[in-house]
């Protein structure tokens, strides 16, 4: 019940454009890294902020059932990419058993990730991104910017600097130091 190396993985830049809205294409598993998914919104270029994909979730499946993909998939950090369902040995239809129940998740989350205080929205956020794909918390988190963390927990951009300043006093997220080469700048440590 194990899965194959898919040697097609897709390495995007952060705030590289996974795939536009209206476009065609493939589903995508998120190997590493994370995307926020935009729905177009009314006017010319407007987008609205629909989801978020983590490690282990799959993006574009929209595309297989309607032909184009319903939303804009942008790369919140660098991201890797492997193509959906690719190489997997599993059942199909028990894969897509597990992306629904995934599905449901995700979405209890970014309801959680909208309400309450604004500490423990931005912490919410902090902790579902340095989640990989099989659940335990990693102690190593790359964070977007503080615009994109704002359309994601529906507070305002100062908001969120002041909440990331206050976790950076106390310790609760560190600057990660390069242990070879530099690192792009985002990363954080995680007490």
């Amino acid at each position: 019940m194990g899965t194959e190396l898919d040697v097609k993985l897709n390495a995007v830049a952060r705030g590289k454009v996974i795939y536009s809205a209206n476009g065609k294409g493939n589903a995508w598993r998120v190997v590493s890294g994370s995307a926020r998914l935009d729905r177009p919104g009314e006017g010319s270029g407007d987008s609205l902020f629909a989801s978020l994909a983590v490690p282990g979730d799959v993006i574009g499946a929209e595309a297989m059932v309607f032909g184009q993909y319903s939303f804009t998939a942008v790369a919140l950090s660098p991201c890797i990419l492997s193509p959906w369902p690719g190489n997997e040995t599993q059942a199909v239809s028990e894969s897509l058993l597990q992306i629904l129940v995934k599905a449901e998740q995700r979405t209890a989350e970014l309801v959680a990730l909208r309400c309450g205080e604004a500490m423990t929205r931005v912490k919410r956020l902090i902790t579902l991104l340095s989640s990989p794909a099989h659940g335990v918390h990693a102690s190593r988190v790359y964070l977007p910017g503080r615009r994109e963390m704002a359309e994601i927990t529906a507070l305002s951009t100062e908001t969120v600097a002041r909440v990331i300043s206050r976790f950076r006093r106390e310790g609760v997220l560190n600057s990660e130091l390069p242990v070879t080469g530099p690192l792009p700048r985002g990363y954080f440590r995680v007490s």
